[in-house]
């Protein structure tokens, strides 16, 4: 069988959503309550094409405020993207400053940087290793991701045994994992029933 090498993986949500009143959303929690369905892959027979994962789960919340926006307040910290550092005290410098343009990339640790100490004890030796290495307006700049800039994780594990599994690192072979963000529902709040099944496609 043909191994294909850049697979994709669905997550989500078919809507679903029925209108209610005010008073009844009142008698949903607060706190939102997120449910496990199902998963399912599918091997697609087309080698050009990507398999594809699909995870269904109901989630609930009483005030629809689920979810992160992608505006300043929710892309700055604590859930800004991504951290560069300082050369001069290792501090991290976060990337809604550094990317605006309010801080000087020449002050940032870059990837010429390692050929001399303490930067030569940066883990990866490859510029294009997107882990460690950011690159903006012809630079490589040394980053650590922030977690937190994401709330839908997903992890893929193997097996070689079927008892011992190992995390599989997408971004080490194609500088790109499948981790994202679950919409933010507020706008929903007036117009829907807070309890919605969806389907959640991202790649």
């Amino acid at each position: 069988m043909t191994k294909k090498l850049i697979p994709l993986v669905m997550i989500g949500l078919a809507l679903s959503l029925s209108k209610c009143s005010d008073e009844e959303s009142l008698r949903y929690p607060a706190e939102p309550y997120i449910e496990f369905i199902s998963v399912k892959f599918t091997e697609i027979p087309d080698v050009t094409e990507p398999d594809k994962i699909d995870v269904t789960f109901n989630y609930r919340d009483g005030d629809s405020d689920l979810g992160l926006a992608y505006s300043t307040e929710y892309t700055s910290d604590p859930f800004h993207f991504t951290s560069f550092f300082r050369k001069s005290d290792g501090s991290p410098l976060h990337a809604d400053i550094t990317l605006s343009g309010e801080y000087p990339f020449d002050d940032l640790i870059q990837f010429t940087d390692r050929e001399s100490p303490p930067f030569d004890t940066i883990p990866s030796s490859n510029q294009y290793d997107c882990r460690y290495w950011y690159y903006h307006e012809g630079k490589y700049l040394y980053h650590q991701r922030n977690e937190n800039y994401f709330n839908l994780i997903v992890k893929f594990l193997y097996s070689n045994d079927g008892l011992n599994f190992t995390e599989f690192d997408w971004r080490e072979l194609v500088c790109h994992d499948f981790n994202a963000r679950f919409p933010d529902l507020s706008g929903a709040r007036k117009n829907f029933h807070p309890f919605l099944q969806d389907r959640l496609i991202f790649s």
